[in-house]
């Protein structure tokens, strides 16, 4: 079995609540949470009910047909951007490459997308253009283009009009859970605006809730275009998610 990590040579059977059980029926407090995914801890009966009664229904049907389920969540998800757009996808990294490419289409001619040092945002060919450590992206390059890599005192300062796009987390994850000061993301979405630039706040780890806020965005001093979002979306489920403003038009990734 290929690995993305080292191995902790503990084998996790189950999980209740905020506590997880390994093959020696050794308890552990879960703080790890899947990377932020199990915003509501492990077998809470209430996505229990939910995943037996979907179960029950129709398991797939494909893009071409409408789905009540996907609807309701759609348009709860584009009121997070007033009446945003939505796009729903598999994870997170897919959301990001969402975002690429209406970066692409709306911002043609524009040379730069910038982002932070320390930011991850995936490891597919599109997404690791705007991930910062060198050991993902090098191996694979040439990418689809290359991110220029600021600190987050310096990003606003680097913003012109030869700029396309902005590509942020409020919350730094990989980087060290390192929270975007207010004042600096003013200065961010001040100069995305004065050059419009399309800003995108990446929140598939720190929005839906875990920073005290639907989108910690808004205690960042950021006012996003569009919002990545997937772990915590689906408790552990595969499923991720790109809203857009609803003035940038219709998309099709």
């Amino acid at each position: 079995l290929s690995a993305l990590y080292g191995g902790r040579g503990i084998a996790l059977t189950h999980g209740r609540g905020s506590r997880v059980f390994d093959t020696a029926g050794r308890e552990y407090l879960d703080f790890f949470n899947g990377h932020g995914a199990s915003l509501f801890g492990h077998s809470h009966q209430l996505l229990i009910e939910a995943l037996e009664n979907a179960s029950k229904g129709i398991w797939t049907s494909g893009a071409g047909f409408e789905s009540p389920v996907r609807e309701k969540l759609a348009d709860k998800l584009g009121l997070m951007l007033g009446e945003g757009r939505v796009f729903l996808c598999n994870s997170g990294t897919e959301a990001i490459e969402a975002a690429l490419k209406l970066v692409l289409t709306l911002r043609k001619g524009r040379g730069r997308i910038l982002a932070c040092r320390r930011g991850f945002h995936g490891r597919t060919c599109g997404a690791l253009s705007i991930t910062f450590n060198p050991k993902y992206r090098e191996p694979f390059i040439p990418l689809i283009g290359k991110a220029e890599h600021f600190s987050m005192e310096d990003l606003a300062e680097n913003i012109d009009d030869d700029t396309a796009a902005v590509f942020i987390e409020p919350v730094q994850g990989e980087g060290g859970v390192f929270a975007l000061p207010a004042e600096r993301g003013n200065k961010i979405t001040e100069a995305c605006r004065k050059h419009s630039v399309l800003l995108v706040s990446d929140e598939i780890q720190s929005g839906l809730g875990r920073c005290g806020a639907a989108l910690a965005s808004s205690l960042t001093g950021l006012a996003p275009d569009m919002v990545c979002l997937a772990k915590g979306l689906a408790g552990g489920m595969p499923a991720g998610a790109l809203v857009w403003k609803k003035e940038l038009g219709d998309f099709i990734p």
